[in-house]
Protein backbone atom coordinates (compact mmCIF):
# COMPACT_ATOMS: atom_id res chain seq x y z
CA UNK A 1 0.00 0.00 0.00
CA UNK A 2 2.81 2.38 1.00
CA UNK A 3 4.05 2.05 -3.37
CA UNK A 4 0.59 2.94 -4.41
CA UNK A 5 0.57 5.65 -2.02
CA UNK A 6 4.01 7.28 -3.32
CA UNK A 7 3.06 6.48 -6.81
CA UNK A 8 0.00 8.12 -6.71
CA UNK A 9 1.40 11.62 -5.06
CA UNK A 10 3.24 12.24 -7.83
CA UNK A 11 0.45 12.50 -10.74
CA UNK A 12 -1.56 13.86 -7.67
CA UNK A 13 0.45 16.83 -6.82
CA UNK A 14 1.15 17.63 -10.80
CA UNK A 15 -2.78 18.08 -11.15
CA UNK A 16 -3.25 20.37 -8.00
CA UNK A 17 -0.32 22.54 -9.60
CA UNK A 18 -1.58 22.28 -12.48
CA UNK A 19 -5.40 23.43 -11.64
CA UNK A 20 -4.11 26.15 -9.33
CA UNK A 21 -1.93 27.79 -12.11
CA UNK A 22 -5.12 27.86 -14.89
CA UNK A 23 -7.34 29.42 -11.71
CA UNK A 24 -7.39 33.35 -12.68
CA UNK A 25 -5.13 33.48 -15.82
CA UNK A 26 -2.57 36.38 -15.26
CA UNK A 27 -2.71 36.98 -11.58
CA UNK A 28 -0.06 35.56 -8.81
CA UNK A 29 1.76 34.23 -11.39
CA UNK A 30 4.88 34.13 -9.01
CA UNK A 31 2.95 31.93 -7.03
CA UNK A 32 1.46 29.72 -9.42
CA UNK A 33 5.42 29.27 -11.22
CA UNK A 34 6.80 28.39 -7.36
CA UNK A 35 3.64 26.02 -6.74
CA UNK A 36 4.31 24.19 -10.18
CA UNK A 37 8.26 23.87 -9.55
CA UNK A 38 8.02 22.78 -5.89
CA UNK A 39 5.14 20.34 -6.94
CA UNK A 40 7.24 19.18 -9.74
CA UNK A 41 10.28 18.71 -8.04
CA UNK A 42 8.39 16.88 -5.07
CA UNK A 43 7.04 14.56 -7.64
CA UNK A 44 10.43 13.67 -8.65
CA UNK A 45 11.18 12.76 -4.94
CA UNK A 46 8.06 10.61 -4.88
CA UNK A 47 9.35 8.91 -8.39
CA UNK A 48 12.32 8.00 -6.77
CA UNK A 49 10.90 6.84 -3.61
CA UNK A 50 8.77 4.49 -5.30
CA UNK A 51 12.06 3.27 -7.36
CA UNK A 52 13.65 2.70 -3.68
CA UNK A 53 10.44 1.10 -2.27
CA UNK A 54 10.18 -1.73 -4.90
CA UNK A 55 14.31 -2.46 -4.83
CA UNK A 56 13.30 -3.54 -1.31
CA UNK A 57 10.23 -5.57 -2.25
CA UNK A 58 7.37 -3.29 -1.85
CA UNK A 59 4.62 -4.78 -4.20
CA UNK A 60 1.59 -2.23 -5.40
CA UNK A 61 -1.64 -3.29 -4.12
CA UNK A 62 -4.52 -1.36 -6.20
CA UNK A 63 -5.64 -3.27 -9.08
CA UNK A 64 -5.89 -0.03 -11.52
CA UNK A 65 -1.95 0.49 -10.50
CA UNK A 66 0.75 -1.20 -12.52
CA UNK A 67 4.26 -0.66 -10.72
CA UNK A 68 6.82 -2.69 -11.54
CA UNK A 69 10.78 -1.57 -12.92
CA UNK A 70 9.71 -0.22 -16.41
CA UNK A 71 6.70 1.96 -15.01
CA UNK A 72 8.73 3.06 -11.89
CA UNK A 73 11.92 4.24 -14.47
CA UNK A 74 9.72 5.75 -16.96
CA UNK A 75 7.84 7.57 -14.11
CA UNK A 76 11.67 9.02 -12.70
CA UNK A 77 12.32 10.05 -16.34
CA UNK A 78 9.20 11.49 -16.79
CA UNK A 79 9.35 12.85 -13.61
CA UNK A 80 13.13 14.37 -14.25
CA UNK A 81 12.33 15.54 -17.79
CA UNK A 82 9.16 17.42 -16.98
CA UNK A 83 10.98 19.43 -14.15
CA UNK A 84 13.90 20.78 -16.58
CA UNK A 85 10.79 21.39 -19.30
CA UNK A 86 9.21 23.53 -16.63
CA UNK A 87 12.01 25.36 -15.37
CA UNK A 88 13.02 26.57 -19.05
CA UNK A 89 9.64 27.50 -19.13
CA UNK A 90 9.02 29.52 -16.42
CA UNK A 91 12.38 31.24 -17.56
CA UNK A 92 11.09 31.98 -21.13
CA UNK A 93 7.76 32.83 -20.46
CA UNK A 94 8.11 35.20 -17.34
CA UNK A 95 7.48 38.30 -19.66
CA UNK A 96 4.82 36.53 -22.02
CA UNK A 97 1.19 36.60 -21.61
CA UNK A 98 -0.54 33.73 -20.66
CA UNK A 99 2.75 32.20 -19.09
CA UNK A 100 0.87 30.77 -16.48
CA UNK A 101 -2.01 29.00 -18.45
CA UNK A 102 1.06 27.31 -20.53
CA UNK A 103 2.70 26.36 -17.12
CA UNK A 104 -0.95 25.29 -16.02
CA UNK A 105 -1.45 23.27 -19.28
CA UNK A 106 2.01 20.96 -18.84
CA UNK A 107 1.92 20.17 -15.67
CA UNK A 108 -1.61 18.59 -15.78
CA UNK A 109 0.15 16.97 -19.19
CA UNK A 110 3.00 15.84 -16.97
CA UNK A 111 0.59 14.29 -14.78
CA UNK A 112 -1.61 12.54 -17.21
CA UNK A 113 1.53 11.05 -18.65
CA UNK A 114 2.68 10.06 -15.27
CA UNK A 115 -0.77 7.82 -14.97
CA UNK A 116 -0.27 6.93 -18.15
CA UNK A 117 2.73 4.75 -17.37
CA UNK A 118 0.94 3.61 -14.48
CA UNK A 119 -2.02 2.24 -15.72
CA UNK A 120 -3.30 -1.34 -14.83
CA UNK A 121 -6.28 -1.28 -16.55
CA UNK A 122 -6.60 -0.84 -20.32
CA UNK A 123 -9.42 1.64 -19.56
CA UNK A 124 -7.09 3.71 -17.32
CA UNK A 125 -4.82 4.10 -19.76
CA UNK A 126 -7.07 5.15 -22.48
CA UNK A 127 -8.18 7.75 -20.70
CA UNK A 128 -4.70 8.99 -19.52
CA UNK A 129 -4.09 8.58 -23.42
CA UNK A 130 -6.87 10.96 -24.15
CA UNK A 131 -6.21 13.49 -21.45
CA UNK A 132 -2.55 13.79 -22.11
CA UNK A 133 -3.80 14.47 -25.89
CA UNK A 134 -6.20 16.65 -24.88
CA UNK A 135 -3.93 18.21 -22.90
CA UNK A 136 -1.21 18.71 -25.57
CA UNK A 137 -4.14 20.61 -27.68
CA UNK A 138 -4.18 23.59 -25.57
CA UNK A 139 -0.30 23.92 -25.79
CA UNK A 140 -0.64 23.70 -29.31
CA UNK A 141 -2.59 26.56 -29.36
CA UNK A 142 -0.80 28.47 -26.84
CA UNK A 143 -0.60 31.46 -29.79
CA UNK A 144 -4.46 31.73 -31.03
CA UNK A 145 -3.21 34.68 -33.23
CA UNK A 146 -0.90 32.34 -35.35
CA UNK A 147 -2.43 31.03 -38.35
CA UNK A 148 0.12 27.67 -38.61
CA UNK A 149 0.01 27.25 -35.49
CA UNK A 150 -4.19 26.42 -35.33
CA UNK A 151 -4.07 24.67 -38.87
CA UNK A 152 -1.23 22.89 -37.33
CA UNK A 153 -3.78 21.86 -34.04
CA UNK A 154 -6.40 21.12 -36.43
CA UNK A 155 -4.53 18.44 -38.09
CA UNK A 156 -3.17 17.22 -35.37
CA UNK A 157 -6.85 17.12 -33.51
CA UNK A 158 -8.43 15.21 -36.54
CA UNK A 159 -5.04 12.60 -36.27
CA UNK A 160 -4.92 12.15 -32.84
CA UNK A 161 -9.33 11.18 -32.67
CA UNK A 162 -8.13 8.67 -35.27
CA UNK A 163 -5.63 7.56 -32.58
CA UNK A 164 -8.02 6.91 -30.17
CA UNK A 165 -10.58 5.00 -32.01
CA UNK A 166 -7.77 2.43 -33.14
CA UNK A 167 -6.68 2.27 -29.06
CA UNK A 168 -10.29 1.99 -28.15
CA UNK A 169 -11.17 -0.81 -30.48
CA UNK A 170 -8.32 -2.90 -30.09
CA UNK A 171 -8.75 -2.33 -26.44
CA UNK A 172 -12.28 -3.48 -26.64
CA UNK A 173 -11.44 -6.42 -28.83
CA UNK A 174 -8.52 -7.44 -26.13
CA UNK A 175 -10.71 -7.17 -23.09
CA UNK A 176 -13.31 -9.15 -25.07
CA UNK A 177 -10.35 -12.29 -26.27
CA UNK A 178 -9.30 -12.38 -22.94
CA UNK A 179 -12.11 -11.99 -20.88
CA UNK A 180 -10.29 -9.07 -18.45
CA UNK A 181 -9.00 -5.48 -18.70
CA UNK A 182 -6.59 -5.77 -16.26
CA UNK A 183 -3.23 -5.19 -18.19
CA UNK A 184 -1.32 -7.78 -16.12
CA UNK A 185 -3.98 -10.63 -16.65
CA UNK A 186 -3.25 -10.18 -20.28
CA UNK A 187 0.37 -10.31 -19.94
CA UNK A 188 0.10 -13.59 -18.16
CA UNK A 189 -2.37 -15.06 -20.83
CA UNK A 190 -0.94 -13.63 -23.82
CA UNK A 191 0.58 -16.91 -25.00
CA UNK A 192 -2.86 -18.53 -25.16
CA UNK A 193 -3.75 -16.65 -27.70
CA UNK A 194 -0.91 -15.23 -29.55
CA UNK A 195 -1.51 -15.94 -33.69
CA UNK A 196 -5.14 -15.74 -32.78
CA UNK A 197 -7.23 -12.91 -35.38
CA UNK A 198 -8.77 -10.84 -32.40
CA UNK A 199 -5.31 -10.79 -30.94
CA UNK A 200 -3.41 -9.74 -34.37
CA UNK A 201 -5.85 -7.06 -35.08
CA UNK A 202 -6.12 -5.44 -31.97
CA UNK A 203 -1.73 -5.44 -32.19
CA UNK A 204 -2.24 -3.54 -35.31
CA UNK A 205 -4.02 -1.11 -34.09
CA UNK A 206 -2.09 -0.12 -31.29
CA UNK A 207 0.69 -0.18 -33.59
CA UNK A 208 -1.37 2.41 -35.74
CA UNK A 209 -2.89 4.61 -32.83
CA UNK A 210 0.91 4.68 -32.18
CA UNK A 211 1.82 5.53 -35.16
CA UNK A 212 -0.81 8.35 -35.21
CA UNK A 213 0.15 9.56 -32.09
CA UNK A 214 3.79 10.09 -32.51
CA UNK A 215 3.60 11.85 -35.81
CA UNK A 216 5.47 8.97 -37.56
CA UNK A 217 5.96 9.59 -41.55
CA UNK A 218 3.50 10.05 -43.25
CA UNK A 219 1.79 11.86 -40.40
CA UNK A 220 3.94 14.13 -39.37
CA UNK A 221 3.10 17.36 -41.52
CA UNK A 222 1.58 19.09 -38.19
CA UNK A 223 4.74 18.61 -36.26
CA UNK A 224 6.91 20.21 -39.15
CA UNK A 225 4.21 23.16 -39.56
CA UNK A 226 4.01 24.44 -35.57
CA UNK A 227 7.70 24.64 -35.52
CA UNK A 228 7.30 28.12 -37.08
Amino acid sequence: MLLDITALSAPALLAFAGLFALLRPGEQRFIKTCVVLIAASISLLFTLNSAMLLVIGHKAMLLPILIDNITVILSCLIAFVGLIVLRYSTINLREEKGGDRFLGWMTLTLCAVHILVQAGTLWLFALAWLATSLFLQRLLIFYPHRPLAIRAARKKWLLARAGDICLTVAFILLAYTFGSGHIATISAQAGQFAGSASTTLAAALIAAAAILKSAQFPFHGWLTEVME
